[in-house]
């Protein structure tokens, strides 16, 4: 479940089959194990679980299946103890495990900061304060908070940057965990209690969760909507982040002080990277929460947008300076991880299958190449609005560029996703060397099938090319092994015959390979 909320993307998740055959397994033990599923479900921050089946009468082909009970109720209509448990309410939240200090600077943000407070009033569970930072507003924005919002603690100071409002906040508050947000967020109503959630094991100094646009209200907040560039959360696996946006950060007070807090050199943007690089500099892990999620509204004009990608690329100026092994030459951050950015990572024609070197992890895997994106609302799939999302996708990342370092050469010019994902394409010019100390050269790329593999499986045949001086393609999904430039990915895949096929992706000569595989499918099983 995990690692489906990452598949999905913005998409809710819902598990749409899962049940028991208590023919097989008995009454109670179908109730056992779908009430630990829908445990887990909700748990795991499910958008809901569709039990398989309501009755155990079934039909395939016209003809009732007879040795087949997956129902909640039995074939004369009578309820099974599965039922109870599904029909069971639902378990209240947890009490309060730590107290919370919410803190939201804003500078300027009158228009925008009533909607965030009204969210925040409305999350549940308690156990948290309110702390408004008035960054220098100049709008009437600290009278307003005032006057409307009496149990918010007001902090007003002179203008001094994002960071320092942040610091200010964090010095102010009496909570054992700080939960920062923009003013431009509205919280979901559970956001803490799914944050508790990630520091309750005491594994997490710091966590957050995914920061989503509402649905936009113009074509013009659409295309900022579906355009990259927007703040995303960085994954080193399905539950450790190595960096989450200030919009959506909680970190443990004592972790902040340990570190100095927010570096007050950044005013407007690039404080929360440099802060969790920090964080994990020092020892401590980001936890990810999926469903601890805060609508985030974006620039609603286009002028705005791109002039906040300026602002971003100013940030990412301050940050090479600092940390310059962090970044590429052409001025992309090194990500360990993977960046989301907030659109389902579809099956395409070059996604793979298969997770683990060589494919033998326990766990399936989706990966693609391009970095996925939220697409256009339907809404506003107009003409002129696919031809300004274009515009904006190729202006924004140039004068992101040009603010970090004056060129918008085409090299230069680099999402930070784009030479991580590019890079495991062989023919990129990043590709690593293969195992005879040979850069991969540009190759073409063949794809057969190889039908009646006599019992000859896939685990087999690897094995096989290993004995015959194939070398594994290490920790990457993209091939399994590779010998002398050409690289070799294997799947299977079951026939409409129910006959297994060995599904061939070669990137070099496809005829010695495809010789090589026959004779040893031929050699049968051991």
């Amino acid at each position: 479940l995990k690692r489906l909320h990452h598949i999905a993307g913005d998409r809710p998740l819902v598990i749409s089959e899962f049940g028991l055959d208590s023919h097989r397994h008995g009454l109670t033990r179908q109730a056992e194990v779908l009430g630990w599923a829908m445990e887990i479900s909700r748990h795991e921050e499910t958008a809901g679980l569709t039990v398989f089946a309501w009755s155990d009468r079934w039909w395939n082909a016209g003809a009732e299946v007879h040795d087949w009970d997956f129902g909640l109720i039995d074939r004369a209509g009578k309820d099974k103890p599965a039922l109870a448990t599904c029909a069971a309410p639902r378990a209240a939240p947890a009490a309060p495990c730590a107290s919370f200090s919410v803190i939201i600077c804003t500078r300027n943000g009158r228009a925008r900061l009533g909607k965030c407070l009204d969210a925040v009033m409305a999350i549940a569970g308690g156990g948290f304060e309110t702390l408004v930072v008035d960054d220098g507003s100049d709008d009437g924005t600290a009278d307003f908070v005032a006057a409307n919002f009496p149990w918010v603690r007001l902090l007003r100071l002179p203008p001094g940057g994002l960071s320092a409002a942040r610091n200010a906040g964090a010095a102010a508050s009496t909570g054992a965990i700080l939960a920062f947000t923009d003013d431009d967020c509205e919280p979901d109503r559970e956001w803490l209690v799914r944050l508790r959630r990630v520091f309750a094991d005491g594994r997490f100094a710091a966590a957050g969760g995914p920061n989503l646009p509402p649905p936009p209200r113009s074509w013009r907040e659409a295309v900022v909507a579906a355009a990259p560039g927007a703040p995303s959360h960085v994954m080193l696996d399905d539950e450790e982040a190595e960096h989450l946006p200030g919009c959506n950060l909680a970190v443990a007070k004592t972790a902040f002080e340990a570190i100095g807090g927010f570096d007050p050199e950044f005013h407007t943007a690039g404080d929360d990277v440099d802060f969790c690089w920090r964080l994990r500099a020092a020892g401590y892990r980001l936890g990810f929460a999926p469903g601890a999620f805060v609508w985030h509204w974006r620039r609603p004009y286009l002028r705005a947008f791109l002039r906040q990608q300026r602002g971003y690329g100013r940030a990412e100026r301050l940050l090479i300076a600092k940390h310059p092994g962090e970044f590429s030459p052409a001025g992309g951050a090194r990500w360990q991880g993977f960046v989301y950015g907030g659109g389902p990572v579809r099956v395409m024609a070059n996604s793979i299958i298969y997770h683990g070197p060589m494919g033998a992890a326990g766990y399936q895997a989706v990966t693609n190449r391009m970095l996925p994106l939220r697409g256009l609302d339907p809404r506003f799939d107009r003409w002129f609005v696919r031809s300004a999302l274009r515009l904006v996708v190729w202006l924004a990342p140039r004068l992101r560029a040009w603010a970090r370092c004056g060129t918008v050469w085409p090299g230069m010019d680099h999402d930070p996703t784009e030479v991580r994902q590019s890079s495991r394409d062989p023919q990129h010019p990043q590709a690593p060397r293969n195992a005879d100390g040979q850069r991969q050269t540009a190759a073409p790329v063949h794809e057969f099938v190889i039908g009646g593999s006599a019992g000859v499986s896939r685990a087999d045949l690897l094995r096989r090319l290993l004995a015959a001086r194939w070398h594994a393609g290490g920790a990457t999904d993209a091939w399994d092994v590779e010998r002398r430039g050409t690289r070799v990915l294997l799947a299977t895949e079951l026939g409409d015959d129910g006959c297994p096929h060995i599904l061939v992706r070669v990137w070099g000569d496809r005829e010695p390979v495809e010789r090589a595989l026959h004779a040893m499918i031929n050699q049968g099983t051991d």
